[in-house]
């Protein structure tokens, strides 16, 4: 807004120097944007939080409105009659008298020129030109100063019209030399002068104030003070150095930088807070460590040396944390399932080999037995046959 406002006044200053039609669009473009930006500030201007800061966009965005009507009152001005007030006087008001009085005395010119040329009536024709000569010159030194507002063109048509004027009234008083023809016109003449020295000095006052360009004083008097004031609003009033310092822009600057140095002193906070639980987290993992090598390592490595002894077959030896309500005990109660199982193998085991040695012994009997009783047979036969013999000897 800032930039739109700078580039306001520079297309209408523009266009006051030169004319030219394009900045006129060009300025109605930036106030587009200019509309737009505002709209977008009011949406901002809700969340501030500072009463003062939502006190000065008001007063800012009261001021755009008044100042984009000094503008378009500069533009709408421009080029027009009333642009220049002196120069309109001078067209609507001073020159119609001062054509009057040159035809006039033209006229006198002419009708003297028929007349015989007496000295006096030559001496009367001089003055007429006199006068017509040094009224044409001064008024031509008053365009001038219209013009340029030069105080040497105004000491000069002081001069050429107190020239006029003597010889207007050295016309006057050879009155009794004019044809009633040439009286009429003096007298309108005379007329036509006391008329016309008044609205010089209007002339001459307007042109020398600062209203003689009209669009430029109400840009110099009425938009661009109001520029002036916003930009204080937005920026802050100019230093000794010529820099805008404050404002709405300013005052966001610090309360930005307070709030970042908040949020930065939050952080710290935050980050040492954050070392401390870290430090605290050490060491409480550091107490859970030796809770655990205490509570669960130590167990654990009585556990291995029994389940050691397991597999070396001792079964009278007591797994420690059995009665435990955690981990620990829960391995300890499996692996006291898993001693009871070896057990109950080992001792069926040893009934299956009781019972095997028995069924053997048993078998062995039953085979000497056996082989006891095959042989008392065969003894039996053997005797039987040499007892049959015998007698078959004996026989």
């Amino acid at each position: 807004m800032v930039v739109d406002i700078n580039s306001t006044l520079a297309t209408l200053r523009g266009y006051l120097l030169t004319g030219n039609a394009q900045l006129k669009t060009e300025r109605a473009a930036i106030w587009k944007d200019t509309e737009e930006g505002i709209a977008h500030f009011d949406d901002m201007a809700k969340q501030f939080t500072n009463p003062e800061n939502k006190k000065a966009w008001q007063e800012a965005r009261g001021l755009f409105q008044e100042f984009r009507v000094a503008q378009d009152k500069a533009e709408a001005l421009a080029f027009t009659p009333d642009a220049f007030p002196a120069t309109k006087l001078l067209t609507t008001e001073a020159a119609p008298r001062v054509n009057l009085m040159f035809e006039e005395l033209s006229r006198m010119i002419d009708e003297e020129v028929g007349l015989d040329a007496s000295a006096n009536r030559k001496a009367l024709l001089k003055t007429m030109a006199d006068a017509r000569g040094n009224l044409a010159a001064a008024v031509a030194q008053l365009r001038m100063f219209l013009l340029t507002g030069d105080a040497s063109n105004k000491n000069q048509f002081d001069t050429l019209f107190g020239n006029f004027a003597k010889a207007a009234d050295a016309l006057a008083q050879q009155q009794q030399l004019l044809s009633k023809t040439q009286a009429e016109s003096f007298g309108k003449i005379a007329k036509a002068r006391s008329e016309f020295s008044p609205i010089t000095d209007r002339l001459f006052q307007i042109r020398s104030s600062d209203q003689w360009n009209a669009p430029v004083h109400i840009l110099v008097t009425e938009a661009a003070p109001r520029a002036n004031k916003i930009l204080d609003l937005l920026e802050g009033p100019k230093n000794a150095a010529g820099k805008r310092i404050g404002g709405l822009k300013g005052n966001q600057q610090v309360m930005l930088k307070q709030d970042s140095d908040k949020i930065n002193s939050d952080m710290s906070f935050l980050g040492m807070v954050e070392w401390a639980l870290l430090a605290a987290g050490l060491a409480l993992a550091g107490l859970i460590s030796f809770l655990s090598a205490r509570s669960i390592a130590v167990p654990m490595r009585r556990m291995v040396e029994a389940m050691k002894k397991l597999a070396a077959g001792d079964f009278n030896v007591v797994l420690p944390g059995l009665g435990r309500k955690d981990e620990v005990g829960d391995m300890a109660s499996a692996v006291e399932n898993f001693k009871l199982a070896a057990i109950a193998k080992a001792q069926q085991e040893a009934r299956e080999r009781e019972e095997a040695d028995h069924k053997l012994a048993a078998e062995r009997k039953a085979a000497m037995h056996q082989l006891a009783d095959q042989f008392e047979t065969a003894v039996g036969n053997i005797i039987e046959t040499v007892s049959a013999a015998s007698t078959e000897l004996e026989a």
